[in-house]
């Protein structure tokens, strides 16, 4: 392998400088909070009236609600950030190890894995920046408390959010039990609705259809339950944060029951209860960061399974750094066996060779060309020159000129040549129509003319032909054994 798979750091490269960005507007989103509540404070007690009053409250709450709206902005784009860097290195892997025969599996679950991606992109951005946002928005919330009513004010924050931590801390243990439920219901789900659309054929054919999706709506109805408990749960955990301003109005009141005055009257109390909304929105933010850091620890364990997993396969089977250019045909063997001669066209059973073939996909060492060995050419000289068309080299889906690329696009010319070889000379090449391996539009016939054409299309000089569906089509056959022929290109075909 030719590195172990590593998990990116959240805080690393761009990312440290977007999150500074992002702290910093939470700062001035939280010193607008506070001027706001002076405001209010200053209107409601006289000392600030007409415009200049007007002025200041329209200013700092709109600065306020500015900030805010471009915080989340900037935490969604640096979670989304952070997961597509995720995906990159999952997707790289998942080649990696298709390319050295480790099982697909590995590449379907590490591209379809969005419930995980998605946990980690809202952790990033809900639960490490909305985390940090709603600390200092404590620290806002308490500064403008302060200024209502000095100590009892910053008291009666303090005790909502105290009781609001001490409840989502022992909320978590069973929060943690009810998101990984609903996560494996969901997975269920996923699973059975792919079973439905793989036997969907079968299921019309014997008018099955209600066996069919029977165990979808089972799956489905189970998703429900399981999301009904988890919101059930999270919003228990949040009742002390929607509690907040009563409770510590409450708490004030009874202080002031039990002795003098502690607020200035309404302006003080406005002051005060715009406190407390701010720390109600601040614990908000904090029991949100809460239960994405307990979703981030879930996917986190799933991916850290994977990583494992991948850590285990063989990656490439070859990595040589020397060059391949183009040339006549070459003499294809495998140890002391010939496949092909050089400029030859030979035919050979599969049955004998398949265990062959595979070390010549792979650019194995004991595979040589003309007596240099498979594992010092550079390897994508290696696909090009030795080009292998058959199921084993699968189309992708894209434009014609990407879907018979390389790693760059085929030269026009040579493509309409190798077109017409394969017998699809009638495609408009012009319009560069979309193609759609796993279509039904298309037929495995055109599929496999396309790998073909693929093959031919960055100058080969050995050929391999693994496929049924080209070498029963006598016509083609001819064809290409004369194009071959032609251009001194070595031929092996397998039947």
């Amino acid at each position: 392998m030719q590195g172990e798979l590593a998990i990116p750091r959240f805080l690393e490269g761009g990312r440290k400088a977007a999150f500074l960005n992002l702290l910093a507007i939470a700062i001035g989103e939280v010193a607008a909070q506070v001027l706001a509540a002076a405001s209010v404070k200053a209107v409601v007690t006289g000392t600030s009236d007409g415009l200049l009053a007007a002025a200041s409250l329209l200013l700092s709450g709109s600065l306020a609600a500015t900030l805010g709206w471009l915080r989340n902005l900037r935490g969604e784009r640096l979670g989304l950030s952070y997961v597509n860097e995720l995906r990159r290195m999952l997707a790289r892997q998942a080649i990696a190890v298709s390319s050295g025969g480790g099982p697909g599996r590995f590449g379907t679950l590490a591209i379809r894995m969005h419930g995980d991606l998605n946990a980690i992109r809202d952790w990033a951005n809900i639960g490490v920046c909305g985390g940090v946002a709603g600390l200092i928005g404590l620290v806002g919330a308490f500064s403008s408390a302060w200024l209502a009513a000095r100590t009892p004010g910053i008291l009666a924050c303090a005790i909502a959010a105290a009781l609001s931590t001490a409840v989502v801390a022992m909320g978590i243990p069973g929060m943690s039990v009810r998101i990984a439920g609903h996560r494996r219901t969901r997975g269920r789900l996923s699973a059975k609705v792919g079973d439905l659309l793989l036997g969907a054929g079968a299921a019309a054919a014997y008018s099955a259809q209600n066996r069919a999706i029977r165990p979808v709506w089972k799956a489905g109805e189970a998703v429900l339950e399981s999301a009904y408990r988890e919101s059930r749960l999270r919003g228990a955990l949040l009742i002390p944060v929607m509690l907040t301003v009563p409770l510590g109005a409450a708490f004030v009141v009874l202080l002031e029951a039990s002795g003098p005055s502690i607020v200035e009257e309404a302006g003080g109390w406005a002051t005060l209860l715009f406190a407390l909304g701010l720390t109600a929105l601040a614990l908000r933010l904090l029991a949100d960061a809460a239960f994405q850091f307990v979703e981030h620890r879930i996917a986190m364990h799933r991916i850290d399974e994977l990583i494992d997993r991948a850590n285990e396969m063989p990656s490439e089977s070859h990595a040589g750094h020397r060059r391949l250019p183009p040339g006549p045909g070459m003499e294809l063997k495998v140890g002391d066996i010939t496949l092909v001669g050089a400029g030859e066209n030979a035919t050979r059973s599969r049955d004998r060779h398949v265990e062959y073939l595979e070390l010549v996909g792979n650019g194995d060492g004991a595979v040589s060309v003309d007596g240099l060995s498979a594992a010092e050419v550079y390897p994508l000289d290696w696909a090009r020159r030795v080009a292998m068309v058959g199921p084993s080299r699968p189309l992708r889906r894209g434009r014609l000129s990407q879907v018979i690329a390389a790693k760059r696009n085929a030269e026009e010319a040579v493509a309409r040549e190798a077109l017409s070889v394969a017998g699809l000379g009638d495609l408009d090449t012009t319009s560069d129509p979309l193609i759609d391996p796993w279509s039904t539009h298309l037929s495995e016939w055109t599929i496999a003319r396309l790998r073909l054409v693929r093959a031919l299309c960055h100058r080969p000089r050995v050929v391999i032909v693994d496929d049924p569906w080209l070498s029963t089509d006598g016509n083609l056959t001819k064809r290409l054994t004369r194009h071959c022929r032609q251009r001194g290109i070595s031929l092996l075909t397998i039947a």
